[in-house]
């Protein structure tokens, strides 16, 4: 899914600038199973433990303007 290559584009500089946040990714389907693709790309916040924020779509990062900033 291209929505998907370009956030991931996006969290991997994000992750080279914040050495000290782990950033994760997995198959969505090895994860929850059935996951539907309409809900690609997500991201998942924690925080000690506990999801603070989800985030479902390209929409929340900008759209096709997704930037590390």
């Amino acid at each position: 899914i291209t929505e998907c290559g370009l956030l991931l584009r996006c969290l991997e500089e994000l992750a080279e600038r914040y050495p000290f946040t782990k950033f994760v990714k997995i198959i969505s389907t090895d994860c929850i199973p059935n996951y539907p693709d309409r809900n690609l790309p997500t991201v998942l916040v924690y925080n000690n433990g506990a999801v603070k924020a989800t985030y479902v779509g390209l929409h929340h990062f900008g759209s096709q303007r997704c930037t590390a900033e």
